[in-house]
């Protein structure tokens, strides 16, 4: 019991949840305070001080229960996203809405409650809004620079300008940013080609395409999965695999379930992604029984599919192994790398 309470409320992990709330009880008072200044003379605020300490009771109790129905102080500030700042947003709306409504009736009612008035109330509101989302913003982004900021990011280009495309250029910018920086999409529609999107450049399916990615310093592309097929389909995978681009991809819409895309599920293209049928299944027993201790023959071994087929086939240890090809350099080359790997 005790420790769980050391780790929940004193760890050094993560900000404790009473310190974020501390922070933001803090934020609160100087809010009501500067209202108060903004609205009044500075002065007349600081010769009535318990009217001003009161009335700042009264919004820090409101705020403080409206914080704990909407545990703005449970997240972790370095962490923080869209739906936490939401957070904020409706719970101080609704707490200075109701500081609001009870002022009017105060005022309405000729009763002295030390509430601050609809005037105080609105000025808080605006200034509490921005300091709370400010103090995440800043301890989020002091985070990244701190963390991040000896890591390198990853050029990327997206391939596919539309729907599927945009969103993972919005998830990369809103979560990813420290893994990625894009800079540029891939487009087949001439519509698209030319035009910028995001804040980026939408360059042509074509032959100048490695060279604008040259330019940018980009060695990684992300594939919509709606260019998949296209993809498997055509000759561009090749190029881009001889080019030693690494190539990433996103699940489908379908299945983000509205939430936001992560870095883990950027995963890489394997080759039986590309594929237009099932993967074979190769029967590794079957071929050392054809291979082991025979005579074997490969022909045109001097080329990059020979070369390839002799690698795998002495790993079955063949009885000896013949390798013929027109081409006499290349060919002394692979004898060569047999001699030194395959003794």
């Amino acid at each position: 019991m005790l420790n769980e309470f050391f780790e929940r409320y004193l760890s050094k992990k993560i900000l404790p949840i009473w310190t974020i709330l501390f922070f933001d009880v803090v934020i609160v008072a100087l809010s009501c305070l500067l209202a108060y200044i903004l609205r009044y003379d500075p002065w007349s605020v600081f010769l009535g001080p318990i009217e001003l300490s009161t009335s700042t009771l009264w919004v820090v109790f409101v705020n403080v229960v409206f914080f704990r129905i909407f545990r703005t102080y449970s997240n972790i500030l370095r962490f923080s996203s869209f739906v936490d700042i939401m957070r904020i947003v409706l719970s101080l709306t609704l707490s200075y809405g109701l500081l609001s409504v009870i002022s009017l009736f105060q005022d309405l009612y000729g009763t002295n409650l030390y509430l601050p008035t609809f005037s105080v109330l609105f000025i808080a509101y605006v200034i509490n809004l921005a300091m709370m989302i400010s103090f995440r913003v800043i301890v989020k982004s002091v985070y990244d620079s701190l963390y991040f900021g000896k890591k390198s990011k990853v050029n990327i280009f997206i391939y596919g300008a539309k729907e599927a495309g945009i969103n993972i250029a919005k998830a990369i910018r809103v979560g990813m940013q420290n893994h990625y920086r894009l800079r540029g999409f891939i487009a087949d529609e001439n519509e698209l080609i030319g035009k910028v999107m995001m804040g980026v450049p939408v360059f042509a399916n074509d032959k100048n395409l490695f060279l604008r990615m040259e330019e940018y310093q980009v060695k990684t592309i992300i594939v919509s999965p709606a260019k998949m097929d296209q993809l498997s389909k055509g000759n561009m995978a090749d190029t881009l695999l001889d080019y030693n681009v690494k190539l990433l991809t996103a699940p489908p819409l379908s299945e983000w379930n509205g939430r936001e895309l992560n870095n883990i599920e950027i995963k890489k293209i394997e080759i039986e992604d590309l594929l237009q049928r099932d993967p074979i299944e190769i029967d590794i027993r079957k071929i050392a029984d054809q291979l082991e201790g025979k005579r074997v023959m490969v022909t045109g071994a001097a080329g990059s599919i020979g070369s390839e087929i002799m690698r795998q086939v002495v790993k079955f240890n063949p009885f000896s192994l013949i390798l013929v090809d027109q081409a006499e350099t290349p060919l002394h080359d692979v004898r060569l790398e047999l001699q030194d790997d395959w003794r």
